[in-house]
């Protein structure tokens, strides 16, 4: 497996749980829609540890650029990630309009987030770093 095979199936995973969160919240089944986020949340932020931890390190040894587009991608996941810690208060409150409105944001910057990746990254880090594939399919 590539790294783009396996961690796009994770940007593709993420997205049907957005979905699910998404159609709950509308729906107002709250016990779905607090699943569906936790879910969602324990797997993207898995997923962003993936990458910092492992696949960003690997790509800057190897390119020696350490300011490049790693860097704008860490931004990214912080910004996410601080707007995702905003939900569950949301999903306390019943507040599904906050909520969804929150989850669109995050959505809408992850899905230009992940085109990235998956146009440029990750098929540059599988031309570079066709060995990391494996090791990242074991930590996944």
């Amino acid at each position: 497996m590539t790294i783009h095979a396996l961690l796009s199936q994770q940007h593709r995973d993420c997205d049907l749980l957005f979905e699910h969160c998404r159609l709950a919240l509308q729906d107002g089944d709250w016990p779905a829609a607090e699943s569906a986020f936790g879910q969602l949340h324990q797997d993207l932020i898995a997923h962003i540890m993936l990458e910092e931890q492992q696949l960003f390190p690997a790509f800057e040894q190897a390119t020696g650029q350490v300011q490049g587009p790693t860097a704008v991608m860490r931004l990214e996941h912080d910004w996410m990630q601080s707007r995702l810690a905003r939900i569950p208060e949301q999903l306390q409150q019943r507040d599904a309009t906050a909520a969804l409105a929150l989850l669109a944001d995050v959505a809408e910057l992850l899905a230009q987030h992940n085109r990235k990746e998956e146009r440029v990254l990750y098929p540059w880090c599988d031309h570079l770093l066709p060995e990391l594939a494996t090791r990242l399919g074991a930590s996944a």
